[in-house]
């Protein structure tokens, strides 16, 4: 996740940063985070098999949403009854 959110486009969004702050506080995720065993493995995704640990993690956490700008994923829609929006849609929704 830390990776993700120091993205050049993700990082460039405007948030609020406590004086000082040199990086994403992780500390400020750790009550929406969930370890998960990795017992489920998903082999959807032909054209970018990288993706398919992502479906694999939203089956085993139950997730509701993927919210994901990755066009493979995007094109997906749904999945297993879990949604697939980017991030536009998903603050809209």
């Amino acid at each position: 996740m830390r990776a993700v959110l120091l993205y050049p486009k993700i990082k460039k969004t405007p948030r609020a940063k406590p004086k000082g702050d040199r990086g994403v506080p992780e500390q400020s995720f750790s009550g929406l985070v969930s370890w998960l065993q990795g017992r489920i493995d998903s082999d959807v995704m032909r054209e970018d098999p990288a993706d398919n640990k992502y479906l694999s993690a939203a089956l085993e956490a139950k997730a509701d949403f993927i919210i994901s700008g990755d066009p493979h994923l995007k094109n997906l829609k749904v999945f297993e009854g879990i949604r697939i929006l980017d991030p536009s849609a998903f603050l809209a929704l």
